[in-house]
């Protein structure tokens, strides 16, 4: 598909839409104290505007509450569930079904995962057998909405996810770092952005950068790599929400996990909306129709288009769907992203 070749956007968070007001600058993120703070999680809803509870901050910082007792690892099922690893299925000259449309200016860099774990089995990983980062912190003031404003629907918030998280930096004590070292904390940033709340296919698919757009949790969503251009889905250590942060304290996810996608918000067709793409097209769950989807029946994109419930109104729609194989999300983009900075750099 080389006519389907672009040039390579910038895709991350910034440029506000029409009439926004950034928010104030993140303050300083206080060190984890160790007495725990029940935070309930959100309660989905099925409206097509979000908006934080009354109980939180709209100003982006961070005051987590750690909790440091090691949460339950991870333990084999008794029926292997072997899934083909990402590695090298990337393309920086034009899309295919089961790769990443990688645009030209993405290339590997430092980081990631120092071994792998007894999960990864030569070209396939389990995901049974792994692990997750443990601990469980709470983010009280985590901060985020979507509303509708025109053609445009305009995301706000400050990253921090309405759920908890593991530990971060990793602890030494802790058995994902055996495997992964990652040093880096959570910290509030600044999301301010606006996405076309109508979108329609392009005419030819764009290559995407380390975002690719918004889950329904207000929190960053990569690709399925990770630095080295991996699947980082499998050889990363992320907490029991499959998230974890990168070197500028950016927490995202890499796929979409259960507890995410209970959060997600679903329709009377019984689709659930786990996101946005950064062409404005929904990231919606595995299952339609009492079907899971997998690569096969997906395209390039890995989407399609069918009959979902969007702003209230259904319809025949493209969009995205996460599933458990790798891209996991988004591997290029139907529509025409919106091109602004990165949120806090991509990896």
């Amino acid at each position: 598909m080389g006519a389907a070749q672009e040039s390579a956007p910038q895709i991350g968070i910034g440029a506000p839409g029409p009439g926004l007001t950034p928010p104030p600058p993140p303050t300083p993120k206080p060190p984890p104290t160790p007495r725990p703070t029940p935070t309930p999680k959100p309660t989905p809803t099925s409206r097509a505007t979000l908006t934080p509870s009354p109980a939180q901050s709209s100003t982006p910082n961070a005051n987590p509450s750690a909790t440091a007792t090691p949460t339950p690892n991870a333990t084999p099922s008794a029926v292997a569930t072997l899934l083909p690893l990402g590695d090298g299925k990337i393309s920086y000259t034009a899309p295919a079904k089961g790769i990443i449309y990688l645009c030209n200016g993405f290339k590997a860099g430092g980081g990631g995962a120092a071994t792998n774990g007894p999960w990864i089995e030569g070209k396939y990983w389990d995901p049974s057998k792994k692990i997750h980062v443990w601990g469980s912190v709470n983010w009280p003031d985590w901060s985020y909405s979507f509303v509708l404003n025109g053609d445009q629907r305009e995301v706000m918030g400050n990253d921090l996810p309405p759920h908890p998280t593991g530990i971060f930096p990793i602890e030494p004590t802790d058995p994902a770092y055996k495997y992964d070292h990652n040093p880096n904390s959570i910290g509030p940033q600044s999301v301010l952005f606006s996405l076309p709340a109508n979108p329609v296919v392009a005419s030819k698919v764009s290559c995407e950068g380390g975002q690719v757009g918004i889950a329904i949790t207000g929190v960053a969503l990569f690709n399925g790599l990770d630095a080295l251009l991996r699947d980082a889905v499998a050889h990363e250590l992320q907490d029991s929400y499959n998230g974890h942060p990168q070197q500028n304290e950016v927490y995202h996810y890499h796929n979409i996990s259960q507890g995410v996608l209970n959060l997600g918000i679903t329709d009377s067709l019984g689709n659930t909306l786990v996101g946005y793409a950064f062409d404005g097209f929904g990231i919606y769950g595995p299952v339609e129709n009492g079907k899971t989807l997998t690569n096969a029946y997906l395209d390039e994109c890995h989407g399609h288009t069918s009959e979902i419930v969007w702003d209230g109104v259904p319809q025949q729609m493209y969009h995205y769907n996460a599933t458990a194989e790798y891209p996991y999300t988004v591997g290029c983009y139907k529509g025409t992203p919106v091109n602004v900075p990165p949120l806090g750099g991509t990896h």
